[in-house]
């Protein structure tokens, strides 16, 4: 996907924002500043078109060995192993997060919206760096909204089956919703 000079302003604006929170000197606080409602003013905006363009919910979970997402009605759309396994349970969440951002931002690119609004629903938060997640939604297309269901979340009851499931073989279209959806109707359709 090619990057827009939005997302280019944001990723630089993250550099600079890295650089200065591990105390690396920069021209002033004043810089800092100015970098920082950058950030805040492009998000917004971002977030306002987002919010105008087509909806994507996807639930996650994720084991230390494989990661599974499915689409709002629990239907699994993505399974596979990671290439190693992961140190810990956060990291493989927040990985199992990405890969669904990122399989989001293609599929909206697809459909042919300018911006998409993804309601990423976590079997955890504990542990996973979601301002990154928000940057890495960002640069992909889609605003972000994290919610986590550790109890009622299809995915994981479906990271026990170690069957691969390639995600280019999903149907797209079921995966686009036209208006926000209800998390709470969806939940208590997969009880």
């Amino acid at each position: 996907m090619n990057e827009n000079p939005e997302v280019a302003l944001i990723n630089s604006i993250d550099i600079s924002s890295q650089l200065w929170e591990s105390g690396h000197e920069m021209a002033d606080s004043g810089s800092y500043a100015r970098i920082t409602m950058s950030h805040r003013t492009l998000h917004s905006r971002f977030s306002a078109s987002g919010a105008h363009g087509p909806h994507l919910t996807l639930w996650t979970a994720a084991t230390r060995k494989i990661y599974t997402i499915c689409r709002a009605d629990g239907h699994v759309i993505a399974r596979d192993l990671f290439s190693t396994p992961l140190s810990t349970a956060a990291a493989a969440s927040e990985a199992a997060a990405r890969q669904a951002i990122w399989v989001g931002g293609y599929v909206y690119n697809e459909w042919g919206a300018h911006s998409a609004t993804l309601h990423l629903i976590l079997e955890t938060q504990r542990g996973i760096d979601l301002a990154g997640l928000e940057r890495h939604a960002f640069t992909v297309g889609l605003d972000l909204e994290v919610r986590t269901a550790p109890r009622r979340n299809p995915a994981i009851s479906q990271c026990r089956v170690h069957q691969y499931v390639d995600w280019r073989r999903s149907e797209f279209g079921a995966l686009i919703q036209t208006a926000p959806p209800d998390i709470a109707e969806s939940m208590s359709a997969l009880e």
